[in-house]
């Protein structure tokens, strides 16, 4: 709804409505409420919206105070002159810190595929322009075009009495005086295009090639069971054309890394309108890549989707709407997001029940014909808006429009052969396996648990719990093993390659083949290869607990492993590469500060990857069950799930390893010391600056100290707490006095048992970067000659507190902290946790 001259005051009103309600914001703050975690804003394309998450409803003065801080967010806006220069400051660095090559390329496609429209604009952050040179009469009068009550939706979920919130919510803000005049929301269109728009940029900080193809749809207009109906048929074909594309990637030397079709969404996706589209991130070749997925796309028109690939979409949707099926529970925060969609769309969300009542009588009447010309319509009618983006080095080779509209015209007429369906493997597990026993048990009342020793050697851990009612959280650790002391290209293999495990699948099923046969189950397992406690991990429901530990199982057992899914793995490392983008010359550079060793395994050892190695150190991690200690939280009774993990944990056997340790490990005697005599931290500043060609140029800004602490829950404790105050410090200043930086970010890193080390990080203007780095700099040592806000300290302090109560009652945090300290480290920070938190001065 915005004019040209108010290109991006919508959401600089954003930014001002809440600085200028600064005592309600400190209010919050001394509850322990972040803004960024529990307050938050955000400018769409169609809305401004303000929430607020996790408010206690018990706390009924808090609860007022929180309608009474949105009703003062949407009707009162106070505007000194001084407030307006600070925040455009910071609007203009979060606008720098956006316009990355991906933000500049979907600009440009989108401004093609909307011309003529409303909606062909500058991205809702707004106009640098109009941003910098806006009054505040300007942004007066816009607050008082746009900032009425027959705008305002006001939406409130949890878990309060009903009653009382409506009467609440009506008294508070049914205050506010009507507004005059109309104020019609208009539901602009977007124009037919006459032929093709094919939008083909380059740019020297993109990555790959990618391609994206888009059709635009009229939504309909009224959103009933007929419509739903349609959702269910995209929501299948979606399922199948994924499934074969998937299969292309999985080829040999693919014509693309990853190919997604889907309907309804990206640019088209407005209330009056939904889209077909595709988005590929090309391998080597854009044409191609753009073939194949001409072709396919041709190759369902000319034959549709086969008999067999439908009936398993079919299974695969009522399996998700069975009778055992358990509604999801979406955090607050995501039904937040469903209602804002469902009232732009004008569209009910169905309940479960009511989802899974006309899923199992509407989808077995769904014909395979109806299918096919639903997909037939996809793309029938309508010319397409394609964009193909580059690396500027790759222009040469990218064809051109003409040569994109010839191919085009030129696929239909080809001949292309009928897709020959593959029917994937059914059943999780159908090995046979003798299962183990247990041979000793323990509890440990303090801490609720019960420790078996399973016949093949392995340990088990099992805390029962009732945190949440059908919630199981467990990890499977390596004991004392790490793989800190790899060699250098098996270190290389398990940092690059050791992400891609997942994406290959287990035994006889790709990751594809996998998800469909887990649709409809709440189980979630991976395989970790990394250097600190390489295992698996996982979560699972009650009812799919056995569906878990066959996963695991076969995770351990039987990998799969594909050579294909590694190449696509290091070409996305070999595409985030120092020569294209300034954010890996960064990290590149940073990495060999801050790495205890000072050695730099950057992109140029991918020579050293292998599939073999990968192989072998999985080998190694997984040869032996007795090195090996489960850990379980959550709904599970211990002599229930006995006869389960005796089973498919139990039945686990030692391999016939032929691997030498001296084979992938370095040795003690050989191996370099991790920290050199004198590091560089103790021979006091360092500084490295570094310049990078940027189409946009922004300076990041890294301020890091590292030094000895001793390693204890007490000085971890300290050490996260001053942090977060020594960041607080820093963003008030470079944000908050001088709106230097839209976000200023901190990280910790626990580098050894004895070293530390802490990180302050922002992006800015490269021409004040100099100044704002001295500006931290003496902010940080003025932090540390003590200079500490106690009631930051304190509101710190009882954060902190709230979160390590919150933690116990959580089973992530039992299986991954909690426990492995006391039985893999032999600590125990339970019984002290919360005093230790208290005792903090």
């Amino acid at each position: 709804q915005e004019e040209p001259n108010e290109y991006g005051v919508a959401h600089l009103l954003e930014h001002l409505c809440f600085n200028g309600k600064q005592n309600y914001l400190d209010y919050f703050y001394a509850k322990g409420m972040d803004i960024g975690e529990y307050i938050n804003a955000g400018t769409g394309l169609e809305r401004t919206s303000y929430r607020i998450f996790k408010v206690p409803v018990q706390n009924e003065r808090l609860v007022d105070s929180t309608l009474l801080f949105l009703r003062a967010l949407s009707f009162t806006l106070t505007l000194p002159p001084e407030v307006l220069e600070k925040e455009r400051k910071i609007v203009h660095e979060e606008w720098r810190l956006r316009l990355d090559a991906s933000t500049r390329i979907n600009t440009k496609t989108e401004s093609l595929a909307l011309k003529g429209s409303k909606f062909s604009r500058p991205d809702v952050i707004g106009d640098t322009a109009v941003i910098n040179h806006c009054t505040v009469d300007d942004v007066k009068n816009f607050f008082n075009k746009w900032y009425r009550p027959d705008h305002l939706t006001v939406i409130v979920i949890g878990g309060f009495d009903v009653a009382k919130m409506e009467t609440n919510v009506k008294q508070i803000f049914g205050q506010v005086p009507k507004a005059e005049g109309k104020s019609p929301r208009i539901a602009y269109t977007i124009p037919d295009n006459k032929e093709p728009i094919i939008n083909i940029v380059s740019d020297p900080e993109a990555s790959s090639g990618e391609i994206e193809i888009h059709y635009k749809h009229n939504s309909p207009a009224a959103y009933n069971q007929q419509q739903l109906r349609t959702d269910y048929i995209d929501r299948m074909i979606d399922r199948m054309f994924t499934n074969r594309l998937d299969k292309i990637s999985d080829k040999s030397n693919p014509p693309f890394a990853n190919a997604v079709p889907t309907y309804n969404i990206n640019y088209f996706h407005t209330p009056a309108y939904d889209e077909y589209s595709f988005k590929v991130e090309v391998n080597k070749d854009i044409k191609t890549a753009l073939e194949s997925i001409l072709t396919e796309n041709e190759r369902i028109i000319k034959y549709g989707f086969t008999k067999p690939e439908f009936q398993n979409a079919k299974n695969v949707f009522l399996k998700s709407y069975g009778p055992k099926q358990k509604e999801f529970k979406f955090p607050y925060n995501e039904y937040f997001v469903q209602c804002y969609y469902y009232i732009l769309k004008g569209k009910t969300r169905p309940s479960f029940n009511y989802s899974r009542n006309f899923v199992n009588k509407t989808v077995p009447a769904i014909t395979l014909k109806e299918v096919n010309e639903r997909f037939k319509a996809y793309t029938s009618k309508i010319l397409p808006v394609i964009s193909i983006a580059c690396p500027q080095k790759d222009l040469a080779t990218t064809p051109n429009v003409a040569e994109v509209k010839n191919i085009m015209a030129s696929i239909p007429s080809q001949k292309i052969e009928p897709y020959m369906n593959t029917i994937a493997p059914t059943i999780l597990f159908n090995k046979k396996v003798k299962s183990g026993v247990v041979t000793k048990q323990t509890a440990n009342s303090e801490l609720g648990t019960t420790e078996w020793r399973l016949s093949n050697g392995m340990r088990i851990i099992i805390k029962p719990t009732d945190f949440k009612p059908d919630d199981i959280q467990f990890k499977g650790f390596r004991n004392r093993d790490t793989l800190l002391r790899l060699k250098d290209g098996y270190s290389t293999t398990l940092m690059y390659a050791g992400r891609s495990l997942k994406k290959m699948g287990v035994d006889k099923f790709s990751s594809n083949e996998l998800g469909q046969l887990l649709s409809g189950k709440h189980v979630s397992v991976e395989l970790a290869l990394s250097v600190y406690g390489p295992g698996i991990s996982g979560n699972a429901s009650t009812k799919d607990f056995e569906s878990a530990l066959q996963l695991s199982n076969l995770y351990y057992a039987n990998q799969r492993w594909s050579e294909n899914v590694l190449t696509k793995e290091l070409q996305y490392y070999k595409n985030y590469n120092v020569e294209k983008s300034s954010l890996a010359a960064f990290d590149d550079t940073i990495q060999k500060y801050w790495t205890v060793s000072m050695k730099d395994r950057g992109i140029h050892n991918l020579s050293e990857v292998s599939l073999e190695k990968l192989k072998t150190i999985n080998k190694f991690v997984f040869n032996n069950p007795a090195a090996f200690t489960f850990i379980f939280s959550g709904s599970l009774k211990p002599e229930k799930v006995k006869p389960l993990i005796e089973k498919y944990l139990g039945s686990l056997i030692a391999g016939s390893d032929s691997t030498n340790k001296k084979d992938i490990f370095d040795s003690i005697k050989n191996k370099k010391p991790l920290v050199k005599e004198k590091p560089w931290y103790e021979t006091g500043r360092k500084s490295c600056e570094f310049t990078h060609p940027m189409k946009t140029p922004s300076a990041s800004v890294y301020v890091f100290c590292q030094g000895k602490m001793k390693d204890n829950q007490t000085n971890a404790l300290y050490g996260s707490m001053a942090l977060d105050l020594m960041v607080i410090q820093c963003a008030n200043t470079i944000r908050g006095k001088y709106g230097a930086s839209y976000q200023v970010r901190l990280f910790d890193r626990r580098m050894s048992n004895d070293a530390w080390q802490g990180h302050v990080y922002f992006q800015t203007d490269p021409k004040i970067a100099g100044e704002m780095k001295n500006i931290a700099m003496d902010e940080m040592k003025r932090f540390m000659e003590g200079d500490i806000n106690e009631e930051e300290f304190n509101i710190c302090k009882n954060k902190l507190i709230k979160k390590r109560s919150e933690e116990l009652k959580s089973n992530q945090w039992w299986v991954n902290n909690a426990l492995p300290e006391y039985y893999l480290s032999k600590k125990s920070i339970v019984p002290t946790y919360l005093e230790e938190v208290k005792n903090l001065s």
